[in-house]
């Protein structure tokens, strides 16, 4: 996925863990958060809570793109702002591109 949107034209920072993903977020402000539910360290919905903590974050675009289709998980996310939640097996690569382009334009 961040190959094909670096070829796409959108500068793609990466983030191996939730922890580190969210001092990336943080310092560098990116136009659009992608979070899954399941990742290391700090799970996407914790990274989330905390995201809102901060000034800047408060307004952050994110996204949960997941395998996790739970209700609770989905209410969890509305709760913080997040209207987007995708099921990966329900997205093609190139429909998302578009969804992507869409929310920072």
């Amino acid at each position: 996925m961040a190959r094909v949107l670096g070829e796409k034209g959108f500068e793609v920072l990466q983030a191996e863990n939730g922890e580190i993903g969210l001092s990336m977020a943080l310092a560098n402000h990116p136009d659009i958060i992608l979070l899954d539910v399941l990742m290391p360290i700090k799970d996407g919905i914790s990274m989330l809570k905390e995201l809102r903590q901060d000034e800047w974050g408060k307004s952050a675009e994110v996204v949960l793109l997941t395998n996790v289709d739970d209700e609770d998980q989905k209410a969890e996310a509305a709760k913080y702002g997040v209207d987007t939640y995708l099921l990966k097996w329900n997205w093609k690569l190139e429909d998302f591109v578009g969804l992507i382009k869409g929310k920072i334009s």
